[in-house]
């Protein structure tokens, strides 16, 4: 019995084997019942990281570039307007080679970085925290189950959270050999770190980022509270070239992520405060794991409705919280270490601990929202990167592991006998149960993504039509079933799609509601703009491949239904920036919209623009331009108004640009109470062009 209560190497390999075992049935125990008929996720974001990760196996065969993942073409670069999901693309290639199905190597990936993550989490608790076995087993169990990260396992790019502890050892690790003046060991430890982060940012940048921002945070704790430095920093200065050699490894490291990301983010732009603010966690948030889990869910959010009458749930990260004893358990330890304040010089352990409660706790505040109000102003406005995320809620799905530590840190301290602890911890874990998002029929999607035959091999590329009675599905459906679809099957036809869908999309791409009788004008109008020749056509239904005659292309003049027939809407070649066209006009979904003439437009004329703004546009500066001039107006009160825009164009351009002030989404406006997504500005009811005689 002794020998179980401090085990030996064999008895730690064996409970550590077995309690990652158990993890991995927990996480998978719906599809093990269902026979993988039924996986994580549906039939829309799935299908869109399945595609990513198909590219990689595709780009590790040696077939393809790996910054091109085959949609929105012809347009370079395509890997980085979404996650690009390299290192789940590496744990998703054993799977494919074996000749299992796309849609269950992804599952069996996230099992794979699942993995990763719970030896990182036992190893880091082990070996930098001191804990025991059996702490830092409960501690790895807890991080592996976290709610905010089980609730969202369909996105398998989140799960690259289980990088954390990995590359926390290893910046431990460098500081080790540096201290210690081991320098060799330093600098391997500083080039492998260097490359593990590259990789990560070319997998979740969210996550990367969000523990670049921890690792800041934890650092200035250090560096102010902690003690007297200057030993440290002399060390730094006279060893500056093993520094600087790591230094240069990491920007080496990163310079593949820079060179698809950085210039991507000019051409798609970045998010808006607003955004932001949105997604930070409400004060009731920081206890919300949402109705799926099974011991808190229902009950935290029955009694809210007592307790905080006016709060309301919203959005799809609403349930990244804490759930209730492990939160309870972290706030106790981090008072019972920055209570004993003086214990923080003790050790180099002590000193880590207490820096990392007051870094979590920093971290934590920076996410709250109070009455429409957050210290996350401040990082968004001043950190780098900032303006590239908008769900700050997803910080807290990387806060677990340090609440983790710091509550189990705490139950170590505590003299609690056996028969108390093993119920306490039980319910620990049990906290952590939820039902995960299962929606995403096997079968089914396979059968969708399945090719009787290949295009002809001429096709340059192509696009597809909608699915039949796409229209009806609700949701998001009109925008993302056949573009999705068209994804998936670009990896399997050999030749990219124009189509797609993306977390940021490019410029000019306006392809929803593929059953509207302007889809295929709008399809022809972007191959035209872009000179696509040899476009093919897959019909979804039929699976049936038809080449687009380039005549029907060159003919595809742009019917603009609010600007008038008499009045140059025939001589339109293509509109960027509309979403599709409504009963009673149009909204823009861009910061700027182009109207391209197929001639130069007067040298002097009027516009007439009968338009509405929406939300935060209302009353300010809108922006028409056509070549060197340019002219501002406002849209005043909520409803239609009508602008004339006096206009001079003596170099005779063909474009009218209106710029937007604040795209906003009414999902955003609204405070989630609209599932609409687009960023929409000014609403266009009606145009006129009237020239002016001299």
């Amino acid at each position: 019995m002794n020998d179980w209560i401090n085990p030996g190497s064999r008895k730690s390999f064996f409970l550590i084997f077995a309690s990652l075992a158990f993890c991995l049935f927990v996480l998978i125990r719906y599809q093990i019942h269902n026979g993988f008929s039924i996986l994580s996720g549906e039939r829309f974001d799935t299908v869109i990281s399945t595609t990513i990760l198909e590219h990689w196996y595709r780009f590790f065969l040696g077939d393809i570039d790996w910054t091109d993942v085959g949609y929105y073409f012809p347009y370079k670069n395509s890997i980085a307007y979404t996650d690009a999901y390299l290192i789940n693309g590496l744990m998703y290639l054993p799977f494919r080679l074996a000749g299992l199905d796309p849609f269950i190597s992804f599952e069996l990936s996230n099992l794979v970085i699942k993995s990763v993550g719970f030896i990182g989490a036992y190893l880091l608790c082990k070996r930098v925290f001191s804990f025991g076995v059996y702490w830092s087993l409960l501690a790895a169990v807890l991080f592996t189950l976290s709610n905010g990260m089980t609730v969202h396992s369909s996105r398998i790019q989140l799960a690259t959270v289980a990088l954390f502890p990995i590359m926390t050892l290893m910046l431990w690790s460098m500081y080790i050999a540096f201290d210690s003046g081991n320098l060799r060991r330093f600098r391997t430890n500083g080039v492998l770190a260097g490359v593990l982060y590259g990789a990560w940012c070319l997998t979740c940048f969210y996550m990367a980022w969000f523990f670049l921002l921890y690792i800041a945070v934890f650092a200035c704790v250090i560096f102010f509270t902690v003690g007297d430095c200057r030993a440290f920093k002399e060390k730094l200065i006279s060893d500056w070239g093993s520094v600087f050699f790591v230094f240069a490894a990491a920007v080496i490291s990163l310079l593949p992520f820079i060179y698809v990301f950085a210039l991507k983010s000019i051409e798609t732009g970045v998010r808006t405060y607003a955004e932001a603010l949105h997604w930070t966690v409400p004060f009731e948030g920081v206890l919300q794991v949402g109705t799926e889990n099974f011991l808190w869910g229902r009950l935290y959010n029955y009694l809210l409705t007592y307790v905080s009458p006016s709060y309301s749930p919203a959005d799809e990260y609403y349930n990244t919280g804490f759930p209730l004893v492990i939160f309870s358990l972290f706030l106790l330890g981090c008072f019972q270490v920055i209570r004993n304040n003086q214990d923080r010089h003790a050790s180099a352990n002590n000193a880590i601990l207490w820096s990392l409660a007051i870094a979590t706790i920093i971290s934590l505040l920076l996410t709250i929202n109070i009455s429409g109000k957050s210290a996350w102003y401040f990082i968004f406005h001043f950190f780098p990167g900032a303006k590239a995320l908008r769900v700050v809620s997803a910080f807290l799905i990387l806060l677990a592991l340090p609440v983790v530590i710091i509550a189990i840190k705490f139950l170590a301290t505590r003299r609690i006998g056996l028969i108390a602890m093993l119920p306490l911890c039980a319910l620990l874990i049990a906290e952590e149960f939820n039902k995960p998002p299962l929606f995403l029929d096997r079968v089914a999607e396979l059968e969708r993504i399945s090719l009787p035959s290949l295009p002809h091999k001429d096709c340059r590329a192509f696009y597809v039509s909608g699915w039949s009675g796409q229209e009806n599905l609700g949701g998001f459906a009109d925008i993302y079933a056949h573009n999705v679809s068209a994804m998936l099957i670009a990896q399997f036809a050999g030749i990219p799609t124009v189509n797609g869908f993306a977390s940021f999309n490019p410029p000019g791409v306006n392809f929803s509601r593929p059953n509207a009788s302007d889809y295929e004008q709008r399809i022809y109008n972007y191959a035209k703009r872009h000179r696509i020749s040899n476009l093919c056509k897959l019909d979804l239904n039929s699976k049936i491949w038809s080449f687009v005659r380039d005549g029907d292309i060159d003919m595809a003049y742009m019917h603009v239904p609010f600007l008038n027939e008499t009045n140059w809407s025939g001589r339109i070649l293509d509109a960027q920036g509309l979403s599709s066209f409504e009963s009673w006009g149009t909204w823009s979904i861009a910061k700027t919209v182009v109207f391209e003439f197929n001639i130069p437009l007067p040298e002097s004329f009027n516009l007439h623009l009968t338009a509405r703004a929406f939300g935060s546009n209302i009353g300010k500066d809108f922006e028409a331009r056509v070549g060197d001039d340019s002219t501002k107006f406002r849209i005043t009160g909520v409803g239609d108004a009508r602008n004339i825009i006096p206009v001079d164009n003596p170099t005779r351009s063909n474009l009218l640009t209106i710029s937007v002030p604040n795209p906003i989404s009414p999902k955003v406006f609204s405070q989630g109470q609209s599932p609409d997504d687009r960023n929409l500005g000014i609403g266009f009811v009606e145009m006129k062009i009237v020239p002016v005689k001299n």
